[in-house]
Parts: C-alpha cells; sequence; structure tokens
C-alpha cells in the first residue's frame, strides 16, 4: 500500500504540478499580451525573472566557503 502511495505523490509532485504552473504562466502572459501587447509583456516578464535571480543571488549561499587568496574554496565542517 505504501507504494501506491509514493507514486501517487511522485505522479502529483512530478507531473502534474509543473503543467499546472506551466498553464497559470500561459494564461497570465496571454492576458497580459493581450491588454499590453507584445514589447512590454515581455519587458515586464524579464524584470520578473531579474528581480527573483537578483534575490536568488542573496538568498541562495553556500554558508561554508571562505575566500582565500581571491579564489573561493570551499571549506568542509567536521562532523
Amino acid at each position: 500500500m505504501l507504494v501506491h502511495f509514493e507514486t501517487l505523490l511522485y505522479l502529483v509532485g512530478y507531473q502534474v504540478f509543473p503543467h499546472i504552473g506551466m498553464f497559470m504562466l500561459s494564461l497570465g502572459t496571454g492576458g497580459m499580451y493581450d491588454y499590453l501587447g507584445f514589447g512590454p509583456t515581455y519587458i515586464f516578464l524579464g524584470f520578473f525573472i531579474l528581480t527573483f535571480r537578483m534575490i536568488s543571488v542573496f538568498t541562495i549561499r553556500n554558508k561554508n566557503r571562505s575566500e582565500k587568496n581571491g579564489k573561493q574554496t570551499i571549506v568542509y565542517s567536521k562532523q
């Protein structure tokens, strides 16, 4: 019975949700395209992506890295 539940989680998590997200993005982009036109829609999407990229640059960092002689080296902690 557990195998069926794991299979269901895989199906929903990795197969269905990306398609739902793609549908929502297409719906929003299509509405913007109809309302604003081609150029402003893709400029808005570019700024939207740039915003999330800048957020990820500052929030997703490896805290175990240190700089040594201008080069980044990975420092492994002993556990």
